[in-house]
């Protein structure tokens, strides 16, 4: 596990080999990412808490399993150090198609992936990078599936999402129904129920206020990542297949 400290904004952040996942993140003392307390981080299974990291494949959309095995495997510590100005704190973990981990060889793609994870004056910045080092084309998709920490669900409000179109992956009938989400007027939107959907062409920035800490979470995406999803079990087992 590789922790970062940057004083000069007084954050931490916690990554784990494991999926490369950044398991904690904290602010002034405070933490901002949920982790579960069945957890486990020994790699018997994708860590549930933090950012996980969906790659090859988001959800179940493709031939691999349910977001890909990028959350699984063990990645390679390539850096993990401050800048020399202190102005950041980083650190670099890679994955390639050369592991012996059988998810990354039924894959059969010929890769190298670098995540970048940095804490600065800016906050939490993570960079995925992925280059093909064969001679074939391939796609894939990802996705950097943040869990946040709520003081009270009830109490949260997520802004930029009014307008765009929806796909509702909890649909009655059992197929992904796509609609538009309601304008709502600038008041942020409320998770009343259950919540599995991915937002098509979300803007590249979105916002969430915790109105009961008065915590207020920004959350900047570049134009490679165009739709967002919004998750959360809202009480039930939960709603993401193999956690």
């Amino acid at each position: 596990m590789v922790r970062l400290e940057h004083a000069a904004s007084m954050q931490t952040a916690e990554i784990h080999a494991v999926g490369a996942t950044v398991a904690s993140w904290t602010v002034n003392g405070a933490e901002v990412l949920f982790a579960s307390k069945s957890a486990v981080y020994d790699g018997s299974k994708p860590i549930r808490a933090g950012i996980p990291l969906c790659f090859p494949q988001f959800g179940p959309y493709g031939d691999l399993q349910t977001h890909g095995f990028a959350r699984n495997v063990q990645w390679k510590v390539i850096e993990a150090e401050d800048e020399a100005d202190g102005s950041a704190a980083r650190a670099v973990f890679e994955l390639t198609s050369d592991s012996d981990s059988p998810l990354v060889q039924e894959w059969n793609k010929s890769f190298r992936a670098e995540l970048i994870v940095t804490i600065s004056t800016s906050g939490l910045e993570t960079s995925l990078f992925v280059d093909n080092t064969g001679t074939e084309p391939f796609e894939f998709t990802f996705s950097l599936h943040n869990y946040f920490l709520a003081t009270d669900i009830d109490a949260m409000r997520v802004f930029g999402l009014e307008n765009l179109k929806v796909v509702d992956r909890l649909a009655a009938d059992g197929d992904d129904a796509e609609s538009t989400e309601a304008d709502d007027g600038g008041a942020g939107l409320n998770i009343t129920a259950e919540t599995d959907r991915i937002y098509k062409d979300a803007p590249e920035e979105l916002a969430m206020l915790d109105t009961s800490s008065l915590r207020l979470i920004k959350m900047k995406k570049t134009p490679t990542l165009p739709n967002a999803t919004l998750w959360n079990p809202y009480g039930s087992e939960g709603c993401d297949p193999g956690w």
